[in-house]
């Protein structure tokens, strides 16, 4: 019994702090990759949310400037749709959905 998921694009957020330049693969299996941007070195917090709004994962990482990509790992995750919440020591907040299979 499979569940259907609609998946929209992946934007860049412009923030002060790091920004989410994209999510993949998404859907996910074992491993999400995350790349980020900044213009400055900046400590970020990773959560995966639930449907229920549980924190099931988080991570920290120290982000420097510019591009780079990090990677969540999500195996012991059910298949449904989560939310990685991105913080930034400024305070910037985003969110972007993805999918467990």
């Amino acid at each position: 019994n499979r569940q259907a998921y609609t998946l929209t694009d992946t934007r860049v957020i412009e923030l002060k702090g790091a920004s989410i330049m994209d999510v993949f693969p998404n859907p996910t299996d074992n491993e999400l990759n995350v790349r980020l941007f900044s213009n400055s070195p900046t400590d970020v917090q990773m959560q995966v949310i639930d449907a229920l709004g549980r924190v099931l994962i988080e991570q920290n990482v120290t982000k420097n400037a510019g591009q780079e990509q990090f990677q969540l790992n999500t195996s012991r995750l059910s298949a449904g749709m989560y939310i990685l919440r991105l913080t930034d020591t400024a305070g910037n907040l985003q969110q972007v959905r993805f999918v467990k299979e």
